[in-house]
């Protein structure tokens, strides 16, 4: 019981410190995990709209269309002749001042793929969210926020990150390889 409280102690008395900022420069550490900065750098895209999403898209070089269906509008986008669907979310009432964009991409008419070649993609891969949809289709996602601002170069960086995941997505499915390098059990010696 003693040890407990003594490292109770240790902790409660360490967390003053952790709000100090470090001797060699000015580093925070006592924000909350997952919270964006307190302000916008100057510059910055901090929020899009439809229009300005197809061109964040077009400059990234992928094709655009914008739809709008049961009242929500997105953008059709492709990459080559693969098609998927970017969605603005966390917007103003107007529906401009997007601060969250959500792309997506589904994968139907193939055969079957197993949930563990999904886990092996996800646990290799960085940025992007596989998983089975509600049909048992592969899919693939990636979120891109844009609170506390990122520069237009950055913005161009996470479209191309999706774009290769994308590429390397459909070839992942067609491939049917193992998702994980898999070696052969040790043969065991006979007794």
């Amino acid at each position: 019981m003693r040890s407990v409280l003594l490292a109770a102690a240790l902790l409660l008395g360490a967390q003053p410190a952790l709000a100090q900022p470090a001797a060699s420069g000015s580093v925070v550490v006592d924000q909350p995990v997952g919270r964006a900065p307190a302000g916008p750098r100057v510059g910055a895209i901090t929020s899009l709209d439809i229009a300005g999403l197809m061109g964040a898209l077009v400059r990234a070089g992928f094709t655009a269309e914008e739809k709008t269906e049961n009242g929500q509008t997105y953008v059709i986008a492709k990459l080559g002749a693969q098609p998927f669907q970017a969605f603005l979310s966390n917007c103003q009432a107007s529906g401009s001042g997007c601060t969250d964009i959500e792309l997506y991409a589904g994968f139907t008419g193939g055969q079957r793929v197993a949930w563990e070649r999904i886990n092996g993609w996800n646990a290799r891969t960085r940025f992007t969210r596989a998983f089975l949809d509600e049909k048992r289709d592969p899919a693939l996602q990636m979120d891109v926020s844009l609170q506390g601002g990122v520069s237009q170069d950055g913005l161009k960086a996470s479209l191309t990150t999706w774009g290769s995941a994308l590429e390397t997505y459909s070839l992942f499915l067609l491939a049917r390889v193992p998702p994980v390098a898999a070696t052969p059990p040790a043969a065991q010696p006979k007794r």
